[in-house]
């Protein structure tokens, strides 16, 4: 009995195993959003696959632990969406987003993290990220952030779409607008 296990253990690839991605990327289920999962926790991918796998019109096809790993599979697979974790390892997810977008760039990066740090919120939107949620966010509005990305949108996470909004507010532009409209 243990070898008969043992034999099948070895059959079964892990996440990290060397894929034969050719042709992939064309096997696409008309009308589903492809999702791909990048987030170094196991349980968090685990857990986020089973909230879209209830989503008739989204389907996970592929899973990265870390960066380098989402970098190289999202080239091979071509996913509508990339839900983006931004500490990884090996490669973070404001340069995997870099790299994504540089590569695929009908592929939309949204951010899923548990970060709302200025210095990765701001470094990620500029890498060419269409959202941000942090992981506090509810299962539903998850799915519906992603469908509105899919759809050309940009969605925040009300925390961090006050950041942004603070920090535009400061901007010269924004000032310059102001004064005009108030001594017009």
């Amino acid at each position: 009995m243990e070898n008969t296990l043992a034999q099948v253990a070895d059959l079964i690839p892990t996440h990290s195993a060397p894929y034969n991605l050719s042709g992939i990327a064309e096997m696409r289920k008309p009308g589903k959003i492809r999702v791909f999962l990048a987030d170094d926790h196991a349980v968090v991918r685990e857990g986020t696959r089973r909230i879209l796998e209830w989503e008739r019109d989204m389907e996970v096809v592929g899973e990265a632990a870390d960066g380098e790993e989402a970098i190289r599979l999202v080239a091979a697979l071509r996913p509508d969406v990339v839900l983006m974790d931004i500490a990884m390892p090996k490669v973070n997810g404001v340069k995997a987003t870099q790299e994504i977008k540089a590569t695929c760039p009908a592929t939309a990066v949204l951010v899923l993290s548990a970060y709302d740090d200025d210095a990765y919120l701001f470094a990620v939107l500029e890498a060419g990220a269409a959202g941000y949620m942090l992981k506090n966010a509810r299962g539903s509005e998850l799915v519906e952030a992603i469908r509105a990305i899919t759809r050309g949108e940009s969605v925040l996470h009300p925390v961090v779409a006050a950041k942004v909004l603070r920090r535009l507010a400061g901007t010269p532009a924004v000032i310059a607008y102001r004064m005009n409209a108030l001594t017009s």
